[in-house]
């Protein structure tokens, strides 16, 4: 127990030396099995190496297969006689003789393939669809538009993608595999190209190639899509397969219910698919096995001492290095409380001290920037509502005395409550974020005080989203755009002006559209604003539809903003988009 203790306190570089000059008095001992070890690397080398190519040869094979069927696809995309299929702007069924002569365009390109493939060739609305064999229940695009097969052709962005439907059963019409595409039309999804290949084609494809059943077929995640037989260790292989490590090597051995094999990976650049080709081993390696025999006991005592040295080396090195990693990924979560507790003497005690400063100091630095963003946030909403007040206080009572001279003191005495609101909710609310009905509550109040002041010539009208008003968005958001199309949209229009502001949710964003028909914003314009270039008179510049676009990215990122559409004299539409949850 001394010596343990002592040594537990040494530095490492004494542990090292002590372990080394340990395992040192061991080469006598194994030089006996050199040769045995030796012979069995070169013969396992040579197998793999054989097996590497055998796999190799394999999937080029299906390389060729599916290139040969992708041909198919791209014929059928690039044949103008379908393109009745995929034209968006056209919702009409086929007739009977459109389907008979693109039935024919598809045989035409099939050729003389034997056995035949499954072709599906349909529209993304799923009304026109030819297949040769026939749909599957889960070919349905407006059903499974977002799931199998339709989001791994959709992942393409327009290439051709392979989708597995993974080895059910050993029917030879099962499907295996699957090439598809997904066909655009104007940057819109318009259809879909499905070539589907069964297990009678994996099996046609084995039939030169010897000992067929020792192949195996994976897709790129390693899911395993085709075998000719369950007695091979597919369990054990796909197990390895799926450790990242166990696939830095071009072959690698193993052993399964006392019988060693070694098997050979193959990826193919094309498709990504991955062939497994394994070999036995236990009769290769019976050749060099008697030569062991002579050296089993001493061979057996020194893998006993070496077993030991190891094992307390290396829980003596593991066990702090594991806690100083359990630390750093407590950080990783965001856990800035977690500190390392090594009682030792060595590098490992400064390491965890060195960690534990670190995580401090992290700590600190993230409070501080935590703060200056949360400063940094208020001072702009304070800076955007001092921005508000000034002239809309003015035309205000402007508009409150000219009421009263002209004897109006019921509007006079309703524009000042109304005014007073809008007034206290800058007061009283100092939160940054506010609810979607407390800020179109606000809104409201400032279009009220505006239709008093235009008079008959501006109409409003607020289609807010019933589900979405609950949610929580940055203060006086949306109330500078609405600002905008009051002051800059409708100032110089004689016309009567309207102003529209809907708002929906969709795929966990919040959209805001503010619409008004006032004289618009020059495309020129537009593109200074969102690229944030300033047009010189504030008033003019378009400062508060930056303002609340650099808001946007701040609360949200940068692929969260603001587009605009304006058309001019006619329509104007600023659309907002935020995340339902603000990431800062």
């Amino acid at each position: 127990m001394a010596i343990f203790k002592a040594y537990t306190h040494q530095r490492i570089f004494a542990k090292l030396l002590i372990s080394f000059l340990v395992v040192g008095i061991l080469p006598i001992i194994f030089a006996g099995f050199a040769y045995r070890a030796v012979s069995n690397r070169m013969l396992i080398q040579d197998t793999g190496n054989r097996t590497y190519n055998s796999t190799s040869l394999v999937s080029l094979r299906l390389d060729e297969i599916l290139d040969d069927n992708s041909r198919v696809i791209d014929d059928i995309e690039s044949d103008n006689s379908f393109s009745v299929m995929f034209n968006l702007d056209e919702s009409a069924v086929l007739t009977d003789k459109e389907k008979a002569e693109l039935y024919n365009r598809i045989y035409m390109y099939l050729g003389d393939k034997n056995p035949r493939v499954g072709v599906y060739v349909m529209d993304s609305d799923g009304i026109n669809v030819l297949s040769t064999k026939v749909l599957p229940e889960e070919y349905n695009p407006v059903k499974y538009n977002n799931w199998g097969i339709f989001r791994k052709a959709d992942s393409g962005n327009g290439d051709i993608t392979f989708y597995s439907h993974m080895l059910q059963n050993k029917d030879r019409e099962a499907r295996v595999l699957s090439i598809c595409k997904t066909v655009y039309h104007q940057n819109e999804i318009a259809g879909y190209i499905i070539v589907d290949l069964y297990q009678e084609h994996f099996i046609k494809m084995m039939e030169t190639v010897s000992n067929p059943e020792r192949f195996l077929f994976y897709d790129e995640n390693f899911q395993l899509i085709f075998s000719m037989s369950e007695q091979i260790a597919r369990a054990t292989v796909t197990g390895l397969l799926l450790n990242p490590a166990s696939r830095l090597s071009p072959f690698m051995s193993f052993s399964e219910n006392r019988q060693q094999f070694l098997y050979s990976m193959y990826r193919s650049e094309e498709t990504g698919l991955h062939t497994v080709g394994i070999q036995p081993l236990n009769q290769l390696l019976n050749i060099t096995k008697d030569i062991l025999l002579p050296f089993v006991f001493l061979v057996a005592i020194a893998s006993f001492i070496s077993f030991l040295m190891a094992f307390f080396v290396a829980r003596n090195i593991s066990e702090p290095l594991y806690e100083v990693i359990k630390c750093v990924e407590k950080v990783e979560q965001g856990d800035f409380s977690i500190q390392t507790s090594i009682d030792r003497k060595d590098e490992f005690a400064i390491l965890g001290k060195s960690v534990n400063a670190m995580i401090l100091r992290i700590k600190e630095l993230i409070s501080n920037i935590k703060t200056k963003e949360r400063s940094l946030r208020i001072a702009e909403m304070e800076a955007l509502q001092a921005q508000i007040h000034p002239h809309l206080i003015f035309n205000t009572l402007e508009m409150i005395k000219w009421y009263i001279r002209l004897g109006q003191n019921e509007k006079a005495t309703h524009i000042l409550v109304q005014f007073a609101k809008l007034l206290r909710q800058g007061i009283d609310n100092k939160d940054e974020m506010v609810t979607v009905k407390d800020e179109i509550a606000v809104i409201e109040i400032y279009l009220d005080i505006q239709k008093h002041r235009f008079e008959d010539k501006l109409t409003t009208e607020i289609d807010i989203q019933p589900g979405m008003l609950g949610y929580k968005i940055p203060k006086y958001i949306i109330q500078p755009i609405v600002e905008n199309s009051v002051v800059h949209g409708l100032k110089d229009k004689i016309d009567p002006g309207h102003i529209e502001i809907k708002g929906y949710m969709k795929e966990g964003n919040l959209f805001f559209l503010i619409t008004d028909n006032g004289t618009g914003i020059e495309q020129t314009k537009q593109k200074q604003i969102l690229s944030g270039i300033a047009l010189g008179d504030d008033h003019k510049s378009g400062t508060g539809i930056r303002n609340v676009m650099r808001r946007i990215k701040l609360y949200y990122g940068n692929e969260y903003g603001l587009d605009i559409e304006s058309t001019g004299n006619v329509e104007t539409t600023i659309t907002l988009r935020m995340h339902t949850d603000p990431v800062v």
